[in-house]
């Protein structure tokens, strides 16, 4: 919260004197919201600090900072401060007394035929919503996309979730053990000669353990971009936020049930992003309840309208698998919600209620801070343990975060970085891709000038700006200037005498369909000795790119901050027709 009102005063200083911000280093702190309820499942109100015993790997924890957050009456969300002209951010002004509550409709993971219902029984819920209660709306296909903003108007949350269409989703195998063709396949098998039956029908086995291997890795990597992505979003606003989410399966338990080396097993390339998801979780204070799309369902192939009706062993063995695979994707969606501080909500026909009992249920909660006694970064899960004093309480809160140690990340900028296609998987480049959620754990503003007071269209770049093939000019050009949040940017200590600072600043131009047309960006980072960091936090940090524009068609320019010590990141996206009109420029 201090971080969010200190910005808050920050955006004001850039509206009145465009001040220059500093940078800071700060102490790990954790912090754990916990629910609590009493028998009948109601919030338990006016418990104390002493009430409440907190331990992190079995050693007791100190408490620096309480509070309780009881659900607060409806009111206005505030207002952004009058920005000046051609200033934008990524800073959004939301209340601090009332948590966030976030939909996210996984088209990705759940089957077409439940993507309808779903949609219908969110309708539902939102033509009843109560005044204040502030939600936002994402999609998950191959990737995430916002559909609304933070709002609470019944009419608009309607619009933005009739806007997006039910969709087959392309890497969702049939909940049976095999496929209608490949069962064809098997009993073709049973009329060749006995000598190649058992071989070809372990071939056709293995050809379909590796397709599902395959499509569940996929599946997994997406939702994973997916969690990430959203938190980063998400990590700049005060606060609780309930995610609630619709899908029809889980493709992955991201919280480890043992040892971190068999965890990830299976899946050894992603073991780094479970971590972060892990974290970015708890540093965003997201707490997961999961709604299962499917409502109360049971196995397709038991439906005597099927073609396949006899239950021969090849049926007997597909509902046992069936039956597998429901339990394993449902116990992932419970695990998921009860180490976050959430809830799952399984077999249940009416979602609507579902919805109600998930932001009721994170309204009330209470927020214990400290400083783990453990300052070891040797990259270990560490287990939370709260209690509260008296019986019969009830209590949600997560399970535990990684203490992953300090370093300065990889820098996102080259040539290819930000292609849809092309891009690589750094947190930085998947938070500049075009239309991605604005990432606020760095907030800042970006100010757009007209080199000069006057716009002239330039036959050539900008110096610095570069251009890729689908670019033509000429070009309209603007300087950028970042102004970023002080408490974002991390310093890591480097011996007695020195600090690790790392910063990069970027700036991009999409057309409408996603394809980069140019970009500008700089790396700022290197060992600094100590009277020289003091000279840059007197002096503050900003930075300008020179950005080039094709002054035919319409295009955004999105801008990004990333720290390099810490891995996080800040985006915002501006139509150039917007900085055009700010700037008192026109089209030709």
């Amino acid at each position: 919260m201090l971080r969010v009102l200190s910005f808050s005063l920050f955006v004001a200083s850039v509206v009145g004197a465009q001040s220059v911000p500093t940078l800071r280093t700060g102490t790990q702190l954790v912090v754990v919201d916990v629910v609590v309820t009493d028998k009948n499942g109601a919030p338990v109100h006016g418990l104390k600090e002493t009430d409440f015993a907190l331990r992190d790997e079995g050693a007791e924890q100190k408490v620096l900072n309480f509070q309780e957050h009881p659900a607060s009456a409806s009111q206005r969300m505030p207002e952004l401060p009058k920005m000046p002209p051609g200033t934008f951010t990524n800073y959004v002004p939301l209340r601090q007394d009332v948590p966030l509550n976030i939909v996210l409709l996984d088209l990705l993971n759940t089957p077409l035929l439940d993507q309808g219902y779903a949609r219908q029984q969110l309708e539902k819920y939102v033509m009843t919503l109560q005044p204040g209660t502030p939600i936002s709306i994402f999609a998950l296909t191959s990737r995430l996309m916002m559909l609304q903003g933070f709002s609470s108007n019944p009419e608009i949350l309607r619009g933005a979730i009739a806007s997006r269409k039910t969709m087959s989703p392309p890497l969702l195998l049939k909940p049976q053990s095999q496929t209608d063709d490949e069962s064809d396949s098997k009993q073709d098998v049973d009329s060749t000669h006995p000598l190649v039956q058992a071989e070809v029908r372990a071939n056709l086995d293995e050809i379909a353990t590796n397709q599902k291997d395959f499509q569940v890795q996929a599946r997994t990597q997406l939702t994973l971009d997916a969690i990430n992505q959203l938190s980063r979003y998400l990590s700049g606003f005060p606060g609780r936020k309930n995610l609630i989410w619709f899908t029809g399966s889980f493709p992955v338990n991201i919280f480890p049930q043992g040892d971190i080396s068999t965890s990830f097993s299976n899946m050894p390339s992603m073991a780094e992003e479970y971590r972060d998801t892990v974290n970015l979780l708890a540093t965003s204070q997201i707490a997961v309840y999961p709604i299962d799309s499917r409502g109360l369902f049971s196995n397709p192939i038991a439906d005597a309208t099927g073609r396949h009706f006899a239950m021969g062993p090849e049926r007997v063995a597909e509902e046992q698998a069936f039956s597998e695979q429901t339990a394993t994707e449902q116990t992932a969606m419970r695990v998921l919600a009860s180490s976050t501080g959430g809830k799952a909500y399984v077999n249940k026909n009416d979602l609507t209620a579902a919805v109600t009992d998930a932001i009721q249920s994170g309204s009330s909660y209470y927020t214990l801070t400290y400083a783990p006694t453990d300052k070891k970064q040797e990259g270990r899960f560490h287990r939370i343990k709260v209690n509260v004093q008296g019986g019969g309480y009830r209590l949600a809160y997560r399970e535990g975060y990684y203490a992953a140690a300090g370093k300065l990340h990889t820098v996102a900028i080259d040539s290819h970085a930000f292609s849809a296609e092309k891009a690589g998987n750094t947190v930085m480049q998947r938070s500049m891709l075009r239309g991605a959620p604005e990432a606020t754990q760095i907030y800042f503003t970006t100010s757009f000038t007209v080199p000069g007071g006057k716009e002239s269209l330039s036959p050539v770049l900008a110096k610095g700006s570069i251009s890729t093939s689908a670019a033509k000019g000429p070009y309209r050009l603007y300087k950028a200037v970042f102004t970023a949040d002080p408490n974002s940017i991390t310093a890591l200590p480097d011996g007695a005498d020195k600090v690790n600072v790392g910063i990069e600043f970027v700036a991009l131009v999409y057309d409408a369909n996603g394809v980069l047309q140019s970009w500008a960006g700089k790396t700022l980072r290197g060992a600094l000795a100590k009277a020289k960091y003091a000279e840059m936090v007197k002096a503050g940090v900003q930075y300008g790119l020179d950005v080039s524009v094709p002054a035919k068609g319409d295009f955004y320019i999105r801008t990004g901050v990333h720290d390099l010590a810490s891995d996080r990141v800040g985006a915002l996206e501006v139509p150039a027709s917007l900085i055009v009109a700010k700037t008192g420029t026109a089209h030709p």
